[in-house]
């Protein structure tokens, strides 16, 4: 097996390019994205290793026909140049949003092309595929060596992870926009018919379902979250249900006063969720009594995670930040220009999140700070997963990302 090194020697691509490779070359040999080998050369020129005249007199450069647009330079607090390579990526064609699930040796996600893929977690190689009737943006999530997930044309799907073969398939009134979640042999989901199902994981038959009340068009937007025997969804008219898991029934209900889009979370007996009302709250999931409530600058969208002892979340000013999950008080932020709308992953020290910017970023989970990023040729919009030393991510560039994890930071 190939053994790919997780950063790219300066001193290497440097003689590389002065040895006149085309953009082609350098992109083929170091395994970069357009915007990627841009990236790079700024970085090169920031370190004052590479002088923007040396870049301008490459003929390659001048007559390539790949748009490389040369950002503003940046580097990162370390001040080391940072250039990262992936393991390997595969080709959708298309949007992907969806968040991958792992099976054995084997990764699952869905792709607006309306394909669902498997992919070897080794090496991207693809051994069968899937399609549904439209877009699949959900995340699946695997069950008793099935994967489930959910698609636009309002079906769930429950698919043999060795094989792709259908077992059984869950019809909704609406497209499903909605991650699936488990808990022992039960699937949870909404879908924008407005409903939140449970399902048997094994049969595909429904145990229950709860009709969520003011759904603007039936539209249910957050995906649910199970914690100790509760379901916990948020609702367009600004309410966050905890329900019984075994049978839907309202536990209790919590008032937000402006729609709870966002997908909360749940730890150790504390679900967190954020509003319209630009308000992040904790409250204790057996009763729904608020421990704590902060401001936030702008509405909370994006998913909440529990990572160590904060909640990590973005609203829509552009901003991630970390809350101590005892106080509400804010341990630290950081500031980017475009949006986030992935939930944020925690490994060994690291956060990750992917930006509406092109990025995936890894942060210092303790401070916050910037450790390196990895630029791809569309936003980052799904979750990224950390398996085995490795990060996997999708881009609406049409790609999944297999990234080494930087243990020499």
């Amino acid at each position: 097996m190939t053994v790919y090194k997780p950063r790219i020697s300066a001193r290497r691509v440097l003689v590389d390019i002065r040895a006149g490779l085309s953009d082609r070359e350098l992109m083929s040999k170091y395994r970069l994205s357009a915007r990627g080998l841009a990236s790079l050369f700024d970085k090169l020129i920031a370190a004052n290793l590479l002088s923007h005249r040396e870049l301008e007199e490459r003929p390659e450069h001048l007559e390539s026909t790949i748009d490389l647009e040369v950002a503003a330079p940046r580097l990162f607090d370390s001040q080391e140049l940072a250039i990262f390579s992936y393991r390997w990526r595969f080709s959708t064609g298309a949007w992907i949003v969806s968040a991958p699930a792992f099976w054995e040796n084997l990764l699952f996600f869905g792709s607006s092309n309306a394909v669902f893929y498997a992919l070897d977690c080794e090496t991207g190689a693809n051994p069968w595929n899937f399609r549904a009737g439209d877009v699949i943006r959900s995340s699946p999530v695997v069950a008793d060596a099935l994967v489930c997930f959910g698609s636009w044309d309002g079906f769930v799907y429950a698919l043999r992870a060795d094989s792709g073969t259908q077992e059984w398939r869950f019809k909704t009134r609406g497209p499903i926009w909605s991650s699936l979640v488990r808990e022992r042999n039960t699937i949870f989901f909404t879908s924008s018919d407005g409903v939140l199902y449970a399902l048997d994981s094994l049969t595909g038959a429904m145990r229950w379902h709860f009709r969520v009340k003011g759904a603007t068009l039936l539209w249910a937007q957050s995906s649910p979250v199970v914690h100790e025997g509760f379901v916990f969804i948020g609702t367009p008219e600004g309410f966050l249900y905890a329900l019984d898991s075994s049978t839907g029934e309202v536990a209790w209900q919590y008032k937000a006063r402006q729609p709870v889009d966002c997908s909360p979370a749940a730890s150790d007996g504390v679900v967190y969720f954020g509003s319209g009302a630009r308000t992040l709250h904790a409250l204790n999931c057996s009763t729904g009594a608020e421990l704590w409530s902060v401001g936030t600058d702008r509405a909370v969208f994006a998913s909440l995670a529990v990572v160590g002892g904060m909640v990590s979340f973005s609203s829509l000013d552009g901003a991630l930040l970390a809350i101590d999950r005892e106080s509400g008080r804010e341990k630290w932020r950081f500031t980017i220009e475009k949006g986030v709308f992935t939930t944020s992953v925690a490994s060994q020290g690291v956060l990750y999140f992917g930006c509406s910017d092109h990025n995936l970023y890894a942060l210092e989970l303790e401070t916050g700070k910037s450790l390196w990023s990895f630029t791809t040729d569309g936003a980052v919009l799904s979750t990224p997963r950390v398996r085995m030393q490795t990060i996997y991510v999708g881009s609406t560039d049409g790609y999944l990302y297999a990234l080494p994890i930087m243990l020499e930071l």
